[in-house]
Protein backbone atom coordinates (compact mmCIF):
# COMPACT_ATOMS: atom_id res chain seq x y z
CA UNK A 1 0.00 0.00 0.00
CA UNK A 2 2.48 2.66 1.15
CA UNK A 3 5.08 2.40 -2.17
CA UNK A 4 1.90 2.40 -4.24
CA UNK A 5 0.76 6.03 -2.46
CA UNK A 6 5.22 7.14 -3.08
CA UNK A 7 4.53 5.77 -6.31
CA UNK A 8 1.35 8.29 -7.24
CA UNK A 9 3.34 10.89 -5.11
CA UNK A 10 6.37 10.87 -7.25
CA UNK A 11 4.46 10.70 -10.32
CA UNK A 12 2.12 14.10 -9.14
CA UNK A 13 5.58 15.52 -8.38
CA UNK A 14 6.71 14.74 -11.94
CA UNK A 15 3.77 16.20 -13.50
CA UNK A 16 4.08 19.78 -11.27
CA UNK A 17 7.74 19.72 -12.44
CA UNK A 18 6.48 19.24 -15.98
CA UNK A 19 3.92 21.89 -15.54
CA UNK A 20 0.92 19.35 -15.84
CA UNK A 21 -0.16 19.68 -12.61
CA UNK A 22 -0.08 23.59 -10.56
CA UNK A 23 -0.23 24.25 -6.87
CA UNK A 24 -2.98 26.53 -7.47
CA UNK A 25 -4.79 27.60 -4.01
CA UNK A 26 -4.44 24.08 -2.63
CA UNK A 27 -6.53 23.72 -0.07
CA UNK A 28 -7.27 20.90 2.25
CA UNK A 29 -10.38 18.41 2.05
CA UNK A 30 -11.66 16.62 5.47
CA UNK A 31 -14.32 14.21 5.50
CA UNK A 32 -16.43 12.87 8.35
CA UNK A 33 -16.92 8.91 8.65
CA UNK A 34 -19.76 9.16 6.61
CA UNK A 35 -17.70 10.86 3.59
CA UNK A 36 -19.88 14.03 3.81
CA UNK A 37 -16.48 16.66 3.30
CA UNK A 38 -15.11 19.54 4.66
CA UNK A 39 -12.30 21.87 4.68
CA UNK A 40 -11.05 22.84 7.75
CA UNK A 41 -9.72 25.67 6.02
CA UNK A 42 -12.86 26.36 4.52
CA UNK A 43 -15.05 29.02 3.41
CA UNK A 44 -18.32 30.29 5.44
CA UNK A 45 -21.61 29.52 3.20
CA UNK A 46 -23.62 32.36 2.63
CA UNK A 47 -27.22 32.12 3.64
CA UNK A 48 -29.13 30.53 1.01
CA UNK A 49 -25.99 29.69 -1.11
CA UNK A 50 -26.29 25.80 -1.25
CA UNK A 51 -30.62 25.34 -0.65
CA UNK A 52 -31.08 22.64 -2.90
CA UNK A 53 -28.15 20.43 -0.11
CA UNK A 54 -29.74 17.16 0.95
CA UNK A 55 -28.31 15.04 4.24
CA UNK A 56 -29.78 11.57 4.66
CA UNK A 57 -29.32 10.55 8.11
CA UNK A 58 -30.64 7.21 10.47
CA UNK A 59 -34.21 8.31 12.15
CA UNK A 60 -33.64 9.51 15.05
CA UNK A 61 -29.84 9.79 14.78
CA UNK A 62 -27.72 13.10 14.12
CA UNK A 63 -25.23 12.27 11.82
CA UNK A 64 -25.27 12.40 7.92
CA UNK A 65 -24.69 9.31 6.77
CA UNK A 66 -24.54 10.17 2.44
CA UNK A 67 -25.59 13.27 1.07
CA UNK A 68 -27.43 14.64 -2.46
CA UNK A 69 -29.15 17.02 -4.17
CA UNK A 70 -32.77 18.21 -4.65
CA UNK A 71 -34.17 17.71 -8.25
CA UNK A 72 -37.99 19.09 -7.33
CA UNK A 73 -40.85 18.64 -4.84
CA UNK A 74 -40.62 14.34 -4.83
CA UNK A 75 -36.96 13.34 -6.29
CA UNK A 76 -33.69 13.26 -4.74
CA UNK A 77 -30.89 12.68 -6.83
CA UNK A 78 -27.64 11.09 -5.15
CA UNK A 79 -25.40 8.26 -5.44
CA UNK A 80 -26.18 3.96 -5.71
CA UNK A 81 -23.42 3.44 -3.00
CA UNK A 82 -25.64 5.51 -0.82
CA UNK A 83 -28.59 3.23 -0.28
CA UNK A 84 -27.21 -0.52 0.98
CA UNK A 85 -29.79 -0.22 3.59
CA UNK A 86 -33.46 -0.19 3.49
CA UNK A 87 -35.05 3.33 2.91
CA UNK A 88 -37.27 2.60 6.27
CA UNK A 89 -33.66 3.03 8.34
CA UNK A 90 -33.09 6.43 6.47
CA UNK A 91 -34.73 10.03 6.77
CA UNK A 92 -33.67 12.93 4.05
CA UNK A 93 -32.78 16.18 5.65
CA UNK A 94 -33.42 19.49 3.48
CA UNK A 95 -32.83 23.53 4.05
CA UNK A 96 -29.21 22.79 5.47
CA UNK A 97 -27.35 24.66 7.43
CA UNK A 98 -26.89 22.76 10.50
CA UNK A 99 -28.27 19.55 11.52
CA UNK A 100 -30.92 21.97 13.80
CA UNK A 101 -32.32 24.17 11.15
CA UNK A 102 -33.53 21.62 8.33
CA UNK A 103 -37.19 19.61 7.20
CA UNK A 104 -36.85 15.75 7.61
CA UNK A 105 -38.43 14.49 4.81
CA UNK A 106 -39.79 10.47 4.18
CA UNK A 107 -38.18 8.33 1.98
CA UNK A 108 -40.58 6.05 -0.23
CA UNK A 109 -38.38 4.46 -2.31
CA UNK A 110 -35.34 4.16 -4.41
CA UNK A 111 -34.19 3.48 -7.71
CA UNK A 112 -30.76 2.66 -8.53
CA UNK A 113 -29.07 2.76 -12.10
CA UNK A 114 -29.57 -0.88 -13.58
CA UNK A 115 -25.73 -0.44 -14.90
CA UNK A 116 -24.20 0.32 -11.51
CA UNK A 117 -21.14 -1.34 -10.71
CA UNK A 118 -19.26 -0.81 -7.27
CA UNK A 119 -16.06 -2.05 -8.43
CA UNK A 120 -15.29 0.69 -11.03
CA UNK A 121 -18.13 3.27 -9.49
CA UNK A 122 -19.67 3.50 -13.61
CA UNK A 123 -23.57 4.18 -13.06
CA UNK A 124 -23.26 5.42 -9.68
CA UNK A 125 -26.49 6.93 -9.10
CA UNK A 126 -29.91 6.37 -7.69
CA UNK A 127 -32.81 8.46 -7.85
CA UNK A 128 -35.08 9.39 -4.15
CA UNK A 129 -38.47 9.21 -4.20
CA UNK A 130 -39.95 10.82 -1.10
CA UNK A 131 -42.81 10.09 1.03
CA UNK A 132 -43.65 13.48 1.84
CA UNK A 133 -43.47 16.81 -0.42
CA UNK A 134 -40.26 18.58 0.05
CA UNK A 135 -41.13 22.15 0.20
CA UNK A 136 -39.14 23.90 -2.44
CA UNK A 137 -39.68 27.30 -3.10
CA UNK A 138 -38.42 30.11 -5.41
CA UNK A 139 -37.07 32.43 -2.70
CA UNK A 140 -33.85 32.28 -1.00
CA UNK A 141 -32.13 32.84 2.69
CA UNK A 142 -31.58 30.47 5.69
CA UNK A 143 -33.45 27.46 5.40
CA UNK A 144 -34.78 28.24 1.60
CA UNK A 145 -35.24 25.27 -0.33
CA UNK A 146 -35.59 24.81 -4.18
CA UNK A 147 -34.11 21.94 -6.88
CA UNK A 148 -30.60 22.11 -7.37
CA UNK A 149 -29.29 23.54 -10.70
CA UNK A 150 -27.83 20.77 -13.85
CA UNK A 151 -25.88 20.96 -16.28
CA UNK A 152 -27.23 21.85 -19.44
CA UNK A 153 -23.85 20.90 -21.69
CA UNK A 154 -21.41 18.22 -21.04
CA UNK A 155 -18.63 18.53 -19.39
CA UNK A 156 -15.47 19.21 -20.99
CA UNK A 157 -12.62 17.65 -19.78
CA UNK A 158 -8.83 18.24 -21.57
CA UNK A 159 -6.33 15.82 -21.38
CA UNK A 160 -3.63 17.70 -19.33
CA UNK A 161 -3.67 20.69 -16.68
CA UNK A 162 -3.41 24.12 -18.16
CA UNK A 163 -4.16 25.42 -16.03
CA UNK A 164 -5.63 23.61 -13.23
CA UNK A 165 -9.85 23.75 -13.12
CA UNK A 166 -11.12 25.06 -9.57
CA UNK A 167 -14.66 23.42 -8.91
CA UNK A 168 -16.54 23.62 -5.57
CA UNK A 169 -17.66 21.46 -2.33
CA UNK A 170 -20.08 21.79 0.22
CA UNK A 171 -20.33 19.67 3.30
CA UNK A 172 -20.33 19.63 7.23
CA UNK A 173 -17.54 16.76 7.52
CA UNK A 174 -15.23 16.24 10.46
CA UNK A 175 -12.25 17.92 11.80
CA UNK A 176 -8.65 16.40 10.46
CA UNK A 177 -8.63 12.17 11.35
CA UNK A 178 -10.02 12.17 14.84
CA UNK A 179 -13.54 13.18 13.24
CA UNK A 180 -15.11 15.15 15.68
CA UNK A 181 -17.88 17.04 14.32
CA UNK A 182 -17.27 20.37 12.12
CA UNK A 183 -20.66 22.04 12.73
CA UNK A 184 -22.20 23.83 9.83
CA UNK A 185 -22.11 23.96 6.65
CA UNK A 186 -19.11 24.61 4.89
CA UNK A 187 -17.80 25.29 0.90
CA UNK A 188 -14.41 25.01 -0.45
CA UNK A 189 -12.27 25.13 -4.03
CA UNK A 190 -10.39 22.17 -5.30
CA UNK A 191 -8.18 21.35 -7.90
CA UNK A 192 -8.99 18.83 -10.61
CA UNK A 193 -6.76 16.03 -12.33
CA UNK A 194 -7.93 16.41 -15.86
CA UNK A 195 -7.94 12.83 -16.81
CA UNK A 196 -8.14 9.66 -14.82
CA UNK A 197 -4.58 8.51 -14.40
CA UNK A 198 -3.79 9.27 -10.94
CA UNK A 199 -7.04 8.42 -9.64
CA UNK A 200 -6.67 4.62 -11.14
CA UNK A 201 -3.48 4.41 -10.10
CA UNK A 202 -4.21 5.29 -6.14
CA UNK A 203 -7.12 3.38 -6.36
CA UNK A 204 -5.84 0.36 -8.66
CA UNK A 205 -8.71 0.12 -10.62
CA UNK A 206 -9.97 1.72 -13.66
CA UNK A 207 -13.14 4.15 -13.76
CA UNK A 208 -15.15 5.34 -16.20
CA UNK A 209 -13.45 8.18 -18.10
CA UNK A 210 -16.08 9.54 -20.12
CA UNK A 211 -18.95 9.87 -16.91
CA UNK A 212 -16.73 10.35 -14.24
CA UNK A 213 -14.09 13.22 -12.56
CA UNK A 214 -11.34 13.11 -10.83
CA UNK A 215 -10.79 15.63 -8.24
CA UNK A 216 -8.67 16.44 -4.89
CA UNK A 217 -5.81 18.38 -2.92
CA UNK A 218 -1.95 17.47 -3.20
CA UNK A 219 -1.75 18.26 0.41
CA UNK A 220 -3.59 16.57 3.44
CA UNK A 221 -6.82 15.70 2.46
CA UNK A 222 -8.47 13.09 5.13
CA UNK A 223 -11.67 11.54 3.53
CA UNK A 224 -13.36 7.99 4.77
CA UNK A 225 -16.64 7.26 3.04
CA UNK A 226 -18.30 7.42 0.10
CA UNK A 227 -20.96 9.44 -0.49
CA UNK A 228 -23.82 11.69 -2.55
CA UNK A 229 -22.38 15.43 -1.86
CA UNK A 230 -22.53 17.93 -4.60
CA UNK A 231 -19.90 18.71 -6.85
CA UNK A 232 -20.08 22.46 -8.66
CA UNK A 233 -18.75 24.40 -11.61
CA UNK A 234 -19.50 27.92 -12.41
CA UNK A 235 -19.43 29.25 -15.75
CA UNK A 236 -18.02 32.49 -16.69
CA UNK A 237 -21.24 33.84 -17.32
CA UNK A 238 -21.19 33.61 -13.33
CA UNK A 239 -24.13 30.63 -13.52
CA UNK A 240 -23.44 27.87 -11.50
CA UNK A 241 -24.74 23.88 -12.20
CA UNK A 242 -24.41 20.63 -9.95
CA UNK A 243 -22.48 18.95 -12.91
CA UNK A 244 -21.56 15.60 -10.35
CA UNK A 245 -21.83 13.85 -6.94
CA UNK A 246 -19.12 12.70 -4.51
CA UNK A 247 -18.73 8.40 -6.12
CA UNK A 248 -15.51 7.11 -4.27
CA UNK A 249 -13.11 8.55 -2.34
CA UNK A 250 -9.18 7.55 -0.99
CA UNK A 251 -9.30 7.57 2.76
CA UNK A 252 -5.80 8.91 3.46
CA UNK A 253 -4.95 11.59 6.83
CA UNK A 254 -1.46 13.81 6.05
CA UNK A 255 -0.89 12.72 2.76
CA UNK A 256 -2.28 13.03 -1.12
CA UNK A 257 -5.52 12.36 -1.83
CA UNK A 258 -8.46 12.24 -4.31
CA UNK A 259 -11.94 11.50 -4.99
CA UNK A 260 -14.36 10.19 -7.69
CA UNK A 261 -17.30 11.95 -8.79
CA UNK A 262 -20.26 10.32 -10.94
CA UNK A 263 -20.96 13.23 -13.79
CA UNK A 264 -24.45 14.33 -14.25
CA UNK A 265 -25.41 15.34 -17.50
CA UNK A 266 -24.83 12.09 -19.65
CA UNK A 267 -27.55 10.63 -17.02
CA UNK A 268 -30.39 13.67 -17.41
CA UNK A 269 -32.41 10.90 -20.05
CA UNK A 270 -31.72 8.38 -17.04
CA UNK A 271 -32.89 10.66 -14.48
CA UNK A 272 -36.55 11.45 -16.42
CA UNK A 273 -37.13 8.03 -17.40
CA UNK A 274 -36.76 6.68 -13.76
CA UNK A 275 -39.07 9.42 -12.97
CA UNK A 276 -41.42 8.36 -14.66
CA UNK A 277 -41.44 4.75 -13.02
CA UNK A 278 -42.48 5.70 -9.45
CA UNK A 279 -45.86 5.34 -9.22
CA UNK A 280 -47.62 8.81 -9.63
CA UNK A 281 -47.97 11.39 -6.95
CA UNK A 282 -51.61 12.42 -6.48
CA UNK A 283 -52.61 15.57 -6.84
Amino acid sequence: MSMRIESVLSLIVVLMVLGVVHNVELVEVDASPSGIINIPQSQPVSSGEFPFIVGFSKKGGNVVECGGIILDEWHILTTARCFKESTEKLEARVGWSDLECCATIEIASYISHEDYDSYNSANNLALVKTATRIPVSNSTGSGEISPAPLPNQAYSKPMINFPPEKLTIAGWGRDRCDYKPNGPLKKATLIYAKDMVVCDLLFSREFSATNGVCVGSLIDTPRSEVNGGPLLKTYDNGERAVIGLVSDYYPLCNSFSLSHHVLIYPYLNWIAETKSMFPRQPE
